[in-house]
């Protein structure tokens, strides 16, 4: 049996963290309508509505109704620890700045850098995220959605390290809250502040002496419609193609 360290960090999930409400500007994209030459293997787009609730259901996974009395950890464990959190508090910055008002220099080129490995294992992960980002970034652009603020928080609820293949998986809900150029132009006084929250579980990769993603799992409104069991990674940029010229089509001035 391969040794296995798990480090079991059951926290509680704040009030505070409410699933969001999609905009009525997000209801519809893409529009009724669209895409529809998007291969058989991805779906409609459609942005499911959350009802108010103080918790957030972690892939299914019912939370904890109270707090777990885990092992004291030992110095090794808590640095590996702490340098995971630190590449995923990067990784989450980097991400939610390339949809903010002032992206990230060169975003496209450059990307996650160095927090993403470069190996084979996250290829797939790394294309199909940064296609993602792009499609959400251009919907986002077009429709006055892009972030003026942002902040978030992250709750880590198993960090579990493989020794034996130098990997960790850990899995944590994202809360966040974001005020976007259409509420400050409404408002600017008082713009509506939107909150919500996701699951993801990050993979790690421990090479060259620093962990590294390898990939991130979530599923927001956008990747329920591009990411199907059946759909393969080219399955998805072929989506992705789509949604993006169709985007930069309506982007463009009529003649």
């Amino acid at each position: 049996m391969k040794p296995k360290w798990i480090y079991a960090l059951v926290i509680f999930f704040l009030s505070s963290c409410v699933p969001v409400d999609t905009p009525t500007s997000m209801k519809t994209f893409p529009p009724a309508g669209s895409y529809t030459s998007v291969p058989s293997s991805t779906a409609m787009y459609t942005p499911i509505s959350t009802s108010s609730s103080t918790t957030i259901s972690i892939e299914g996974t019912p939370l904890p109704t109270q707090l777990t009395i885990v092992p004291t950890l030992n110095p090794t464990q808590v640095i590996q620890q702490e340098e995971i959190k630190s590449v995923i508090q990067e990784y989450f910055e980097i991400h939610y700045q390339a949809l903010s008002v002032s992206p990230p220099a060169n975003f496209q080129e450059t990307g996650f850098g160095n927090l993403v490995s470069d190996g084979s294992e996250a290829k797939d992960f790394l294309i199909t995220e940064m296609g993602k980002l792009a499609v959400e970034r251009k919907h986002y652009e077009l429709n006055e959605l892009l972030y003026v603020e942002y902040d978030f928080s992250l709750r880590y609820i198993v960090i579990d390290i493989d020794e034996s293949t130098k990997k960790a998986t850990v899995s944590l809900g994202d809360c966040f809250d974001v005020i976007r150029e259409s509420a400050v132009e409404a408002n600017p006084e008082d713009p509506t502040i939107s909150s919500g929250g996701l699951s993801h579980e990050i993979v790690l990769h421990y090479q060259g002496g620093q962990w590294k993603i390898i990939s991130d799992v979530y599923r927001d409104a956008l990747w329920r419609t591009l990411r199907k069991s059946e759909s393969s990674t080219d399955d998805i940029l072929r989506g992705i193609e789509i949604m993006l010229a169709d985007l930069v089509e309506r982007a463009s001035p009529t003649p």
